[in-house]
């Protein structure tokens, strides 16, 4: 059970790397408000997953006692959205596109123009809305269905605290690293590879 324990875990930390909805959300509130009020929009994030793990969990256990054949559906459907994500990660990196120069040169000012704007409402609730509205996680927790229900209560309680904790962890490291314009530019630089690699790793699992 405990290789089934980081199996799940490692899956989640290639699942957060991926830039998205809660991404955006951490680093615009970093930009704008601050690390402080960037750190709030994390727990807010973190807390989004918890309760969105609780509902995949419950409701997928549930039809795998009692419906199986809606259980197998629920699975296939996360399978599908996995290829759906994976695929066009992969195809960037062999697909290369040209910055020109005018845009290389102004890479900061037109990169941050949009967050010169004001965010309405509490950071927590502003990320944990947006964790919330993102259906899609329902759908991508499904896939880890078949190895959750091989865990016995202990284990499962602690894989459930344990995305948790992964998912606050990794992004108070966006948070307070994006404060800095040098090391941004240094990881952006490199997304292409990060995308084949984190892309890959799903495809195959």
């Amino acid at each position: 059970m405990f290789k089934i324990f980081l199996g799940v875990l490692l899956f989640q930390f290639g699942a957060l790397i991926l830039p998205g909805p809660d991404f955006a959300a951490v680093f615009r509130h970093s930009i704008v408000r601050g690390k402080r009020e960037g750190l709030f929009c994390v727990a807010g994030v973190s807390a989004g997953v918890m309760i969105w793990l609780l509902i995949t969990f419950f409701i997928g256990t549930a039809l795998y006692t009692k419906y199986n054949l809606l259980y197998l559906c629920l699975i296939f459907i996360g399978i599908i959205y996995l290829y759906k994500v994976s695929i066009p990660l992969i195809y960037n990196f062999f697909n290369p596109t040209v910055i020109p120069n005018n845009d290389k040169d102004n890479k900061h000012s037109s990169n941050t123009h949009p967050l010169n704007t004001k965010i309405p409402g509490n950071s927590f609730f502003n990320g944990l809305f947006t964790n919330l509205s993102n259906v899609k996680a329902m759908v991508f927790f499904s896939t880890l269905l078949p190895l959750v229900n091989q865990l016995n209560i202990p284990f499962l309680l602690s894989t459930w605290l344990g995305m948790g904790v992964m998912t606050y962890t990794w992004f108070a490291f966006i948070a307070i690293m994006f404060g800095n314009h040098k090391i941004r530019d240094a990881f952006l630089s490199k997304i292409k590879v990060i995308e084949l690699i984190i892309g890959s790793a799903i495809f195959f699992f």
